[in-house]
């Protein structure tokens, strides 16, 4: 080899294997510093994943019940304007829509609506009817004769009870007798024989806001008008306007909301909500009957109301 060869030829000094040796020792520092970094992310992520599913969840399920709520509050608006309209012979009486729990539906756009209208003079009223009307009623829900009969002197007990007459003995009470009217039909549920039966389907039956040991046959639901006799109906007319029970459910998409209640007229001519009820999906009663469309029905006010809910 040239003397000039060899002094173009490169030479690696003991302090350069010192420096690629510290090159390499950085470089393994810096990819388990990565390595590091990147579990900790795993583990962050396993952690919050959860956690944020949870609050994805939570935050679907707040969102859903506050659409219901707003369905709802649509519903009770919407059986405002339908009391307001039947109770003074408005669209929903010309269109011949029967007050006797009978269920009808209607649209508007995607929304369905389904409603049905209970004048309270078709139904027995607890604090006024006869043993004998009352046993009819009970023994439409479906109870046998004896034990209509049974439930029947019950109520009569339970709205006159006095101590001095001693309590009927043979079905438990929940909450024991009283020497008052009823003030809802709820308080049917008192009576342990009647408490797997639904509310609507009682609502259905019995009333308390009638006034009359009579009943209208007009305004009658059909399991409760087959049982009836001349006795129980002779010269009652329906109210008009009279007590009227309304219930709506509103269907948008998968969301439902509904209102179930009892509107009466008073004197100052000011319509009132007296008393309102749970209503369970499945209590409805029978299928709807098509009504078409709502604004046909019942004027562009009916459909203001829902276009500004949905």
């Amino acid at each position: 080899m040239t003397a000039d060869a060899f002094a173009s030829t490169s030479i690696v000094r003991p302090g350069s294997f010192r420096a690629m040796a510290a090159a390499d020792t950085r470089d393994a520092q810096g990819g388990y510093s990565l390595l590091m970094v990147l579990l900790l992310m795993l583990a962050v992520a396993s952690v919050l994943a959860p956690v944020t599913a949870r609050i994805k969840a939570k935050a679907l399920h707040e969102t859903a019940l506050l659409r219901i709520d707003e369905l709802n509050a649509l519903a009770q608006g919407l059986s405002v304007l339908l009391a307001d309209q039947t109770g003074n012979g408005g669209d929903a009486g010309q269109a011949h829509l029967l007050a006797n729990s009978t269920r009808y539906r209607c649209r508007v756009g995607s929304v369905h609506v389904t409603f049905a209208f209970q004048n309270q003079s078709g139904l027995i009223d607890l604090n006024r009817a006869s043993e004998a009307l009352l046993a009819k009623g009970f023994q439409s829900l479906g109870l046998a004769p004896a034990m209509a009969e049974r439930l029947a002197q019950l109520v009569s007990a339970y709205r006159s009870y006095k101590p001095d007459d001693g309590a009927p003995a043979g079905l438990e009470i929940a909450n024991g007798l009283k020497n008052a009217p009823f003030e809802s039909v709820a308080e049917l549920f008192d009576m342990q024989a009647l408490r797997d039966l639904p509310l609507a389907q009682i609502n259905r039956t019995f009333t308390i806001h009638s006034g009359s040991s009579r009943i209208a046959p007009a305004h009658a639901p059909n399991a409760l008008a087959v049982r009836l006799s001349d006795k129980d109906t002779t010269g009652v007319a329906p109210q008009s306007p009279g007590p009227l029970d309304v219930l709506v459910t509103v269907m948008s998409g998968r969301m439902t909301g509904r209102f179930h209640g009892v509107y009466r007229y008073y004197n100052d001519g000011r319509l009132r909500l007296v008393e309102t009820w749970r209503h369970d999906i499945g209590d409805e009663g029978s299928d709807p009957v098509d009504a078409g469309d709502c604004s046909a029905r019942f004027g562009p006010e009916f459909v203001q109301l829902v276009a500004e809910a949905v």
